[in-house]
């Protein structure tokens, strides 16, 4: 959200979970602070989008002030990865997007051979040498629940760049590695919407750590 009116470069996005029209309607809550989501009453949510001052900020989301498109969204679910290759393209060329998201990269691998994985990853760091940046956002692989023996409590589990779903070389070939956790299960809500951000690799400054953490206001 932040990138699309600060990024100096146009914003393609790759959407596996949502659809795009799941994917604005997030934006959109964002955007004016209201979660469209969580109005209960269809009938009522389409006539909230409906209002005039939604459908304009709606167009603020979409347009810049010059009338051009933000960002670019693709919902590509089905089609091998070559035709995955094709949109990204259409995207980089036709749209002219400097950046790439796609959310989430282990949905493009399902029941897809492990060297044709490997492959696409190497094409994604071929697009990096052309200048274009690629965000790849990973799940983790499951990892069975800690508890604190003094105090009885589950911890929060710490990960690193092992915990990546997925083939290896996804974590080898990466740039800059940012490791995300929280207790979605505290009995404090703002804890539960707490991020920590780790930076498991970083190559251009080689510095890795933790770093303070993010507050998500699920509005």
């Amino acid at each position: 959200y932040y990138w699309l009116f600060n990024s100096p470069y146009k914003i393609g996005i790759l959407s596996l979970e949502l659809n795009a029209g799941q994917y604005q309607s997030t934006m959109l809550s964002r955007h004016i602070g209201v979660n469209i989501n969580k109005i209960p009453d269809p009938e009522e949510r389409v006539n909230f989008v409906k209002q005039d001052w939604v459908v304009e900020k709606r167009k603020e989301l979409r347009e810049s002030e010059y009338g051009e498109p933000r960002f670019s969204l693709l919902d590509e679910r089905d089609g091998s990865l070559d035709k995955v290759k094709i949109q990204i393209e259409k995207m980089i060329k036709r749209d002219n997007c400097k950046v790439v998201v796609i959310d989430p990269i282990q949905d493009l691998f399902e029941s897809v051979p492990l060297e044709d994985q490997t492959s696409f990853i190497k094409w994604l760091k071929n697009l990096v040498k052309d200048g274009i940046t690629v965000i790849a956002i990973a799940h983790i692989t499951k990892g069975r629940t800690e508890i604190d023996r003094q105090t009885g409590k589950r911890m929060m589990r710490v990960l690193t760049e092992d915990d990546l779903a997925g083939v290896s070389n996804l974590a080898k070939s990466s740039g800059c590695t940012i490791l995300l956790s929280r207790d979605k299960y505290a009995d404090d809500p703002f804890e539960r919407n707490l991020t920590y951000p780790t930076i498991g690799k970083c190559r251009w400054s080689g510095f890795t750590g933790e770093t303070n953490p993010w507050y998500y206001d699920p509005i």
